[in-house]
């Protein structure tokens, strides 16, 4: 896995209360400015993601085109699983979100774009098939870096998001998922997302507070798994919590989609690599 971003996804599991209680999985993953030119090499190691994690949904960002939308479908998700299909593609002014979902467990009603400075941030619609309830999943890819500026820019962006989900029914079943660059709680976007004076607030399932570049976070982290510069990945070693996802207040209630208490996870990570690159073997 030596050829992408983040070896670790954040996955979680969501219960459909229905005739008959069903669980499904929904994972989020920063491909890394896909389909690139390296398609052969890495998408062997996407297959032995997909087969191992067996997402319900997968949520995508740095997604490039159309192409590449088609590409991952069929040469990575279709191959590694099966009864997948894709929703719709928008070509933003940067890298951008895609979503690939089981077909059978969901229809595909919309993707529509909020627009930001940087990256357009979407919102995917669906049905869920077994309920006929709506859920909206909306994928984000903020600023990157440390300092003020890069602060304000993300905030900006999350302000987007939060002008629109205010005006959702506080009944709604949503979520944002995706590559947050945030490196602490107190951090202004992560708090305007999490603000409970307005409709249309995020949860936290883990509820983590502080600095997330700590090794009592180990645990969590999904950047960086490796130290060394190659490929156009981010390097420093596994020490953030970049990849999340929150959820609206109607997912963490019992309900007819409910939020399984601790199901969020790192996808394959052990949280004995902190920074470090996850090939060594662990010091126990």
């Amino acid at each position: 896995m030596w050829f992408m971003k983040k070896i670790f996804h954040v996955l979680l599991i969501l219960s459909l209360s229905s005739f008959a209680q069903t669980n499904f999985k929904l994972m989020t993953y920063n491909l890394l400015n896909y389909p690139g030119t390296d398609t052969t090499t890495r998408n062997p190691y996407f297959r032995t993601v997909i087969e191992n994690a067996q997402p319900d949904i997968l949520v995508v960002q740095e997604i490039t085109s159309q192409n590449g939308v088609n590409g991952f479908l069929n040469n990575v998700m279709n191959i590694a699983s099966s009864g997948f299909a894709a929703g719709s593609f928008l070509d933003g002014p940067d890298s951008d979100n895609a979503i690939f979902y089981k077909s059978s467990l969901f229809t595909f009603l919309a993707n529509n774009r909020l627009v930001t400075s940087l990256r357009d941030i979407n919102e995917f619609v669906l049905k869920v098939n077994s309920t006929d309830d709506t859920l909206r999943i909306f994928s984000v890819h903020l600023k990157a870096s440390t300092g003020t500026t890069n602060e304000q820019q993300r905030l900006a962006e999350v302000t987007v998001l939060r002008n629109y989900t205010s005006n959702l029914s506080s009944s709604s079943y949503y979520l944002v998922v995706g590559d947050f660059n945030i490196y602490r709680s107190t951090e202004p976007a992560f708090q305007k997302l999490l603000d409970q004076n307005q409709n249309g607030y995020f949860i936290d399932p883990l509820g983590l507070t502080g600095t997330f570049n700590q090794s009592a976070y180990a645990i969590y982290h999904t950047q960086s798994p490796r130290v060394r510069a190659f490929g156009g990945g981010s390097t420093g070693g596994l020490d953030d919590r970049f990849d999340m996802i929150l959820m609206s207040p109607s997912i963490m209630n019992p309900g007819r989609i409910t939020y399984v208490s601790n199901s969020t996870i790192a996808y394959g990570n052990d949280g004995l690599h902190y920074n470090d690159s996850i090939n060594p073997q662990p010091t126990i």
